[in-house]
C-alpha cells in the first residue's frame, strides 16, 4: 500500500490505504471503505493542536478524538487497522505554528508524552504492564467550568474524572475517603479492548480544603497500580533522566537528557517555565541551551560523546530548588568486529 488523501482514488496496490479525516463531532468517525483490504494510514492528528502547556480539557478532548476513531476502526469489519497521526511533534515548513513545530503528536519533539498519550499506553495487555493515568493536573482552578462561589465540585471541573487504564476496575479516594469504584465505559467504547473510565459524583470540596487524590487499579481482586496527586499546590522536584548509561567515544554518539519539574508523586507541572542550569565534567558536550527553560514543565537536550574515554558527569540545578540532580555516563571505546 501507499498513502493517498481521500477514498476516491484508483486501487493500485495490494492494500487500499488512505488518510482518513472524516471525523465529525456527533457524526461518523471514519469513512466506509470503498474496497477491501483497507488500511487507514492517518487519522485524528491535524484535527487539533495540543501542546504540553495546553489546558487539561484540551488534552482530554484530543485523547477522546483518538479514542473514538480507534473504537470505530476496531469495530468495522472491513477496516484492517489504522495508524494514528502522529507519535511526535515535528518541525515543519508547512502548516506552521508560531514556533515552527506541528503540535499534533502524542509526545512533544523530545519524546516526552503529553497527557493524551495515555489512551495508547493503556491499550497494552496488563500482563505486560498495568497502566493507570488520570487525565488531570489536580490543581485548584486548573479547569474551566467551576464557579468559585459554589462549595461543591460541579461538572466541568475535575468531574467527571477521566482515567485511562487497562485494569478491570479502579477506586477513587479523595482525602483518604473512598468516593467510588468504577469500571471501563464499554457502552460508549464497545470495541476498544481497554476503554476509558469516567468517574462521576466525586463531591470534592473546592478551595482551601483541597485534598489528596488517589486512584488505585485492580486486576480481579488484586491491587496492581496507583496514581497519586498531592493536595498541595507546591511542586519542588527537579527530575533528570538519560536514555543511555554508556556512549561510544567516536565524537558523534549521543543520548537524550530529559528534564521535568514534578510534584512529589512525579506529576509534571504544565505551567512551569523553570530555568535549569547544567554543569558538565568529562569528555562530552551538551547540545542545547544552557540554562535550559522548561516548557510545560519539561525540556530535553542531548549529550554528545567526545573522542576520549572516561566518565561524563552532568549536574542540573534550578534557583528555586534546594536539591541538585546528577547523572553519570560512561564513554568507552567501540568494540571492533573482526573482519574477514
Amino acid at each position: 500500500g501507499g498513502v493517498r488523501w481521500g477514498i476516491k482514488s484508483e486501487f493500485l496496490e495490494d492494500v487500499f490505504t488512505t488518510n482518513d479525516y472524516a471525523y465529525t463531532p456527533g457524526g461518523k468517525a471514519i469513512n466506509d471503505p470503498p474496497v477491501t483490504p483497507y488500511l487507514i494510514t492517518e487519522f485524528a492528528g491535524c484535527l487539533a493542536n495540543v501542546w504540553q502547556i495546553s489546558t487539561t480539557q484540551t488534552h482530554i478532548e484530543y485523547a477522546m478524538l483518538h479514542a473514538r476513531i480507534m473504537d470505530a476502526i476496531c469495530g468495522h469489519e472491513k477496516v484492517s487497522g489504522g495508524i494514528g497521526w502522529c507519535a511526535f511533534d515535528y518541525h515543519s515548513q508547512d502548516w506552521l505554528t508560531t514556533d515552527g513545530i506541528q503540535p499534533w503528536g502524542l509526545m512533544d519533539p523530545f519524546r516526552a508524552p503529553k497527557l493524551a498519550a495515555g489512551i495508547y499506553a493503556s491499550q497494552v495487555d496488563p500482563s505486560v504492564r498495568p497502566v493507570l493515568q488520570a487525565m488531570t493536573r489536580w490543581k485548584v482552578g486548573d479547569q474551566a467550568g467551576f464557579d468559585p462561589n459554589e462549595t461543591v465540585m460541579k461538572e466541568g471541573h475535575d468531574s467527571p474524572l477521566v482515567v485511562f487504564s487497562n485494569c478491570d476496575r479502579i477506586e477513587v479516594k479523595i482525602g483518604g475517603k473512598l468516593c467510588g469504584s468504577f469500571e471501563p465505559d464499554r457502552k460508549v467504547f464497545p470495541h476498544l479492548k481497554y476503554p476509558p473510565f469516567f468517574c462521576t459524583n466525586l463531591g470534592h470540596i473546592w478551595g482551601p480544603s483541597w485534598l489528596d487524590l488517589q486512584i488505585t487499579g485492580y486486576l480481579g481482586k488484586k491491587r496492581v497500580i496507583e496514581h497519586k496527586f498531592p493536595a498541595s499546590q507546591e511542586a519542588n522536584v527537579l527530575e533528570m533522566t538519560i536514555d543511555d548509561k554508556e556512549l561510544i567515544a567516536d565524537g558523534s554518539d549521543m543520548t537524550r537528557i530529559l528534564l521535568r519539574h514534578t510534584d512529589e508523586y512525579g506529576n509534571q507541572q504544565p505551567h512551569s517555565r523553570l530555568a535549569v542550569t547544567l554543569e558538565l565534567h568529562g569528555p562530552g558536550t551538551l547540545i542545547g541551551p544552557n540554562p535550559c527553560a522548561l516548557v510545560g514543565g519539561v525540556a530535553g537536550l542531548y549529550l554528545r560523546a567526545g573522542k576520549e574515554v572516561g566518565t561524563v558527569t552532568v549536574t542540573a540545578r534550578a534557583p528555586s530548588m534546594q536539591t541538585r540532580q546528577t547523572v553519570k555516563i560512561k564513554i568507552k571505546k567501540e568494540k571492533r568486529k573482526a573482519s574477514f
